[in-house]
């Protein structure tokens, strides 16, 4: 099983993938607008809740609005939303006490359809 949670503008929606792409759970919750601390907070509540329902920690990865910078470790073009200026990665990694991964929402929405959406085995 895995946890992957979509950061975007206006929702924070956490999903835990099982075998066969099986969807176990999917939870949402808003977006804070200009709250880091809270929208951490919420983040880490939110998917703390699903890791008790299924029994245990997962890995954790987060597709974000915006990019890191690999030269400062800041979430850059992140319109409209807390993240932008902010050590995301390492924040959430602070919090959940272990690595986690980000990575843009549509790079993320690309990887998916090529792994097992419209575009698998292309």
């Amino acid at each position: 099983m895995r946890i992957g949670t979509e950061i975007d503008h206006t929702k924070i929606k956490s999903t835990v993938i099982g075998a066969n792409s099986y969807i176990r759970v999917r939870r949402r919750i808003p977006t804070s607008k200009s709250d880091y601390a809270g929208a951490i907070k919420a983040i880490f509540d939110l998917v703390s809740s699903i890791e008790q329902e299924i029994g245990g920690s997962r890995p954790h990865g987060f597709s974000i609005p915006g990019t890191t910078s690999r030269a400062s470790g800041l979430v850059r073009n992140a319109y409209n939303s807390p993240f932008s200026d902010h050590p995301l990665d390492r924040d959430l990694a602070a919090r959940f006490g272990q690595p986690v991964r980000l990575m843009n929402d549509a790079n993320c929405f690309a990887l998916s359809e090529a792994k097992g959406g419209a575009s698998a085995g292309c």
